[in-house]
């Protein structure tokens, strides 16, 4: 008789076996209770609904006994297993191969113990020994059958010849289907319910007709089956039994319910026999069919309620969850109500600058952020503040009964009108600079005027010198110090605007310099100012240092970052004079270090502990991981006092601000595709730091970051040869993009700068400009000063021929006006935006009368992208501590607070997203609609040349606007790991500038990178950084000789805990050497600086007559020996100390 019940789904499942669980922990548990039985029966129906579906997967016999046919030996227990249960419910007939193999099975016969004369003959008579022991106190007979042996030894069934027993008893290799043989016919690591199967199975079959051999013991046979089918039974339920009263929680249930289906149910017509415990159909089939039916009904009641309850709780768990999640959705709103009340409230009392009811508010608020960070800015601004009111108590603007530490300020001076002597007419922001110099120089205070480039600093400055001349008769001598390149603008704009003042220009050769001293240096009242360098300043410091200067001009003062480096410490402590000021449109350029450098030299008696301001300063912009990120009110807070402290000694406006004349400026990146010639070059260097060449040879290449760099401005830089054709402009996307571009910049009257970092890719940009047809001037490194000159006249000439300027990013950035070109193209980014800002800045100036329009050209999915990251950054920074200051006299706090959040929210907002189309190009590059509608023409007239060209040299389809991959050369499409690798660095290069890029490519990415940010173009200093790296190997050669291994590795604090007490800043030779091959060292002086700090160390905690002692001593006098070299970056020299 079947009843039809529901199969379980899979939650379904796991919610009844935990509930079946915790029944089963339950004080009052009863297992013969209706509910549990009910329980117990659907577990059992639904893991034979799953057992029975997958007895198919043993319909066909012979993928065991098929020799050819191998299994794993995880896959054989379980098909076997299945195998055996088919058998038991005899669906299937046996078929003769089974009972075959029935026939070998090892079962070897044991005759009586005192029957000897059964051994030798072939048809004996066996009796039949079966031995059950179901016993507690047999312990060792289940131990046996816990290991698969047990059935074996406890019993004894003679149905097999010697003959046979020999020939199953041989062994086999361990292959799939000797596992299963082993498995199924041995019993090996099988279970005693396994094996009892197994034996009924082989039973049943050997008494079919193909087996007539053991007819003869049918009756045996037929009276073991039911004593195996017993044994088993008996076993199951007094294991299940004993299992369950020794530990409930640990009745487990099939491992097949975890395949049941979660998303519906099924019916299944359950007969008794299908329950799932073997033996269940002989115990079932006597019961009568009404007491079945009954018991089904009760069981099938009982599971439906317990569905109900479960269904029911499920349902209240659900809306007691929604509940929650609402109630915390609601208090989180009026959590943010609440702190948005009293951000607002903050924020008005810091508009009203009323920072003492502000701290009273952060104190009943309990936010102890707030208040750390104040208690630490107020200290450390009350010490500058103590510091400036002591020095300058006289110039300060303050209120005396006030003890407000942020409440000072410059007095100004009367009102300042233009000097009379001064030609032309200085604009109404340039009279206000002016007035606020002449505040400073009032005032005794030094200061930064800090204009963005192009608003005139260089006219402000002037015009405080003819103030000076006039009102005061200050007539100098002043020094003027700037970049080389800008000298000769310096004397030009002193011949305009104020030719009654005599300069010279210190530079040029030394005997040059030297009748420059004799005729004008000695004779310093023939002279109003000295025009020099930075380079001139250091090496002529015992000629120039002798003069007592009124004023100490630097222009481009952020060389001055480096408040240790040779320039910097060469004019703090050998030059003097009354007054020093600094002219930069970069205050900030990488960190708080830089804008301290400047402070530091303009005032050192107030900004004397970089490591303090370091601290404090930093709070704001700490990154993730080393400290806690503060909240934008937390940021203005420190950021906002800080500008307080700043403002009286630097004055900054932006052309926004103030140029109002001034055409607007448009700034976009343009990302740029790769060519497949580019993407197949970018891809093996990236990956393995190899370059494949046409002879099919790896070139190892030093610093990648470099060489990706170059492949993604043009693949040419690593040919010898090339042809200028159409390839030129198709193997590059930036190529491509200019192709597309200059063609309408020239039709529409625009004038271009294209400024890169590499002089070689201006080559190749000549190259293309030649094959457009465009007329160009040029200027890099290597052209002189007076062609300089020469050249920015004849492209600033009326009527100028001259279509594009290209220009090399440090050379073209400073002392050039260009206002007469409208378009800037920075072709390849620098590290520092403030490079490509003063390279834009050459256009966008004073003077300019049209739209200015900049693009930066960018290669998608590049190392290009790390660079426009890295400048965001910096760019951010810059804006945050200088931009959102608003150093002008004009400004309140909620125009700086309205800057600073535009550019928190600019550096949250992300960039450039995809390659443009011919469409998006158009709209960025067009300043009118009339240009947007010419550009589209030019497009479809552009498109069909291209095309027609195209198909007449007989290609087929579409024109490919960049080289493809079926294009490629077949030494490109070859994996390098395919090829011969070789490991010397053969020259190819090409031939105009080999020697220079060859030693670039020597320097590692961490030092080229820190020389690009830092201002110093690597291939100006090639000789000087070839000589310092000889220097420093030279001086840790011979330390080495000193120290000999002494002073390689230090005490540990268990060792010498006295040291670590003595000693606050140890360092060990090894450690030294370390950080040079890093490439950590910016110079000679501080490798030195290193060793000194290593011998003091040794000389202050060893006694005098000490073998340590002595050596330190030794280092000294190295020391001194090698000290006064210039500061000039080192690459990395590893090799050279491998024998260290």
């Amino acid at each position: 008789m079947s009843t039809v019940v529901p199969i379980l789904s899979h939650d379904l499942t796991c919610s009844l076996i935990k509930w079946i669980r915790q029944r089963c922990t339950s004080i009052d548990f009863d297992p013969s209770a209706h509910d549990f039985q009910a329980a117990i029966a659907l577990i059992a129906a639904t893991d034979q609904y799953h057992q029975n579906k997958m007895i198919p997967l043993a319909n066909n016999q012979n993928i065991f006994l098929n020799s050819g046919k191998g299994f794993t030996a995880s896959e054989i227990p379980s098909l076997a297993q299945i195998l055996v249960y088919r058998y038991l419910i005899r669906k299937i007939p046996v078929s003769p191969q089974l009972q075959r193999l029935s026939m070998t099975a090892n079962f070897v016969p044991l005759p009586k113990e005192n029957d000897d004369k059964n051994k030798n003959d072939e048809n004996p008579e066996f009796d039949f020994a079966f031995d059950f022991n179901l016993d507690n106190n047999h312990e060792e007979s289940n131990e046996n059958d816990s290991k698969g042996e047990g059935i074996s030894n406890q019993m004894a069934l003679s149905y097999m010849t010697p003959h046979q027993a020999d020939l199953a008893a041989m062994k086999f290799p361990d292959s799939g289907d000797e596992i299963f043989k082993n498995s199924f016919i041995h019993g090996v690591g099988q279970s005693f319910h396994f094996l009892i199967d197994r034996r009924i199975a082989l039973l049943k079959a050997s008494v079919n007709p193909p087996c007539g051999k053991t007819r003869q013991y049918e009756h045996i046979i037929n009276s073991e089956i039911p004593k195996l089918v017993a044994s088993k039974s008996q076993k199951e339920v007094r294991e299940k039994f004993v299992k369950f009263q020794t530990d409930p929680t640990a009745f487990s249930l099939p491992e097949s319910t975890d395949l049941m289906n979660p998303f519906f149910q099924h019916n299944f017509s359950v007969s008794p026999q299908h329950i799932g415990i073997v033996g269940a159909y002989d115990t079932t089939a006597a019961m009568g069919s009404s007491q079945l039916s009954m018991k089904m009904r009760q069981v099938i009641h009982q599971a439906n309620k317990f569905f109900n309850a479960l269904a029911a709780t499920t349902q209240r768990q659900k809306l007691i969850k929604t509940a929650l999640i609402q109630r915390n959705k609601d208090l989180e709103k009026e959590k943010n109500r609440a702190k948005r009340s009293q951000e607002k409230i903050r924020w008005d009392l810091l508009k009203q600058k009323d920072m003492v009811k502000y701290r009273e508010t952060i104190k009943k608020m309990k936010d102890q952020r707030i208040q750390l960070i104040l208690d630490q800015t107020d200290h450390y601004m009350k010490e500058l503040s103590d510091k400036i009111r002591k020095t300058h108590s006289s110039t300060i603007a303050s209120d005396e009964k006030s003890d407000d530490i942020y409440n000072f300020d410059l007095k100004l001076p009367e009102e300042i009108t233009q000097p009379e002597h001064l030609n032309g007419t200085l604009k109404e922001y340039q009279v206000k600079g002016l007035q606020w110099l002449v505040s400073l120089y009032q005032s005794h205070l030094n200061g930064i005027l800090a204009d963005e480039m192009g608003l005139g600093k260089t006219i402000q400055t002037i015009s405080l010198l003819a103030w000076l001349f006039e009102k005061v008769s200050d007539t100098g001598p002043h020094l003027v110090i700037a970049p080389l390149s800008t000298l000769s603008n310096w004397d030009n704009e002193f011949k305009h605007w104020f030719p009654q003042f005599k300069t010279i220009k210190y530079i040029g050769t030394k005997q040059e310099r030297k009748e420059l001293e004799r005729k004008y240096v000695h004779k310093t009242t023939s002279i109003n100012a000295i025009l020099t360098s930075y380079q001139i300043v250091v090496l002529d410091k015992a000629v120039l240092s002798k003069i007592n200067y009124s004023y100490i001009i630097i222009d481009e003062a952020h060389k001055l970052k480096n408040h240790e480096g040779k320039l910097s410490q060469t004019l703090t402590h050998h030059y003097t004079s009354k007054n020093r000021l600094l002219l930069t449109g970069t205050p900030l350029q990488n960190n708080p270090r830089e804008l301290w450098s400047l402070l530091n030299f303009i005032l050192p008696n107030i900004f004397n502990d970089h490591n303090k301001f370091d601290d404090w300063f930093t709070a704001p912009f700490a990154k993730a991981g080393e400290a806690a990120q503060l909240t934008q009110e937390e940021q203005w807070v420190v950021i906002n006092q800080l500008h307080a402290v700043l403002r009286p000694f630097i004055f900054r406006r932006m052309k926004t601000e103030v140029a109002n004349q001034l055409p607007d400026k448009k700034e976009e990146t343009i990302l740029c595709a790769m060519s497949a010639w580019q993407h197949s070059m970018y891809l093996t260097m990236d990956e393995s730091s190899v370059m494949v060449m046409p002879d099919l040879k790896v070139v190892r290449m030093d610093n990648k970051t470099m060489q990706c760099r170059k492949i993604c401005n043009h693949p040419y830089l690593f040919t010898n040869t090339y042809y200028i054709n159409a390839m030129l402009i198709r193997s590059c996307g930036k190529f491509e993009l200019l192709d597309r571009i200059l063609p309408k910049f020239k039709a529409t009257g625009h004038r271009v700068l294209i400024f890169s970092q590499m002089t070689e890719l201006l080559d190749l940009l000549e190259d293309l400009l030649k094959y457009l047809g465009f007329t160009f001037l040029r200027l890099d490194g290597s052209t002189k000063e007076d062609t300089r000159m020469q050249l920015m006249e004849d492209f600033n000439a009326p009527n100028s021929e001259y279509f594009v300027f290209l220009l090399s990013t440090r050379a073209g950035g400073l002392g050039l006006n260009l206002q007469t070109a409208d378009t800037v193209i920075i072709y390849d980014a620098d590290w520092n935006p403030f490079a490509d800002m003063q390279a834009s800045s050459r256009v966008h100036r004073i003077g300019q009368q049209r739209e200015v329009l900049i693009l930066n050209l960018t290669t998608t999915d590049s190392v290009e992208r790390k660079v426009l990251k890295v400048q965001n950054q910096k760019r951010t920074f810059e804006d945050m501590i200088i931009g959102a200051a608003m150093f002008n006299d004009e400004s309140n706090i909620d125009d700086r607070k309205a800057v600073y959040q535009a550019v928190t929210a600019k550096n949250q907002s992300g960039g450039v997203s995809d390659v443009p189309n011919d469409e998006q190009i158009n709209k960025i590059i067009a300043r009118t609609p009339e240009e947007l509608e010419k550009f589209e023409e030019m497009d479809i007239e552009r498109d069909e040349r291209y095309q027609y060209e195209w198909e007449r040299a007989g290609h087929t389809g579409d024109y490919p606007r960049l080289v493809t991959y079926d294009e490629l050369p077949e030494y490109l499409k070859m994996p390098a790991s395919e090829l011969i690798k070789d490991e010397e660095l053969p020259d190819i290069r090409r031939s105009r500038s080999k020697n220079t890029l060859s030693m670039l490519d020597n320097i590692t990415d961490q030092e080229f990178t820190r020389m690009i940010e830092e201002g110093n173009d690597p291939a100006d200093h090639l000789d000087e950084i070839s000589k310092l790296k000889q220097d420093c190997v030279k001086i840790l050669k011979k330390a080495r000789d000193i120290l000999g291994n002494t002073f390689d590795v230090l005490p540990t604090p268990q060792e010498l805990p006295s040291y670590y007490e003595i000693i606050k800043n140890p360092i060990t030779f090894n450690q030294i050497k370390r950080k040079f091959k890093n490439g950590s060292y910016e110079s000679v002086d501080a490798l030195i600086e290193d060793l000194l700090l290593m011998a003091r160390n040794a000389m202050r905690f060893n006694e005098q007559f000490t073998d340590l002692y002595r050596n330190a001593e030794k280092i000294k006098e190295l020391c001194d020996e090698f000290s006064g070299n210039p500061i000039i970056q080192l690459p990395n020299e590893a090799s050279a100390l491998d024998d260290l």
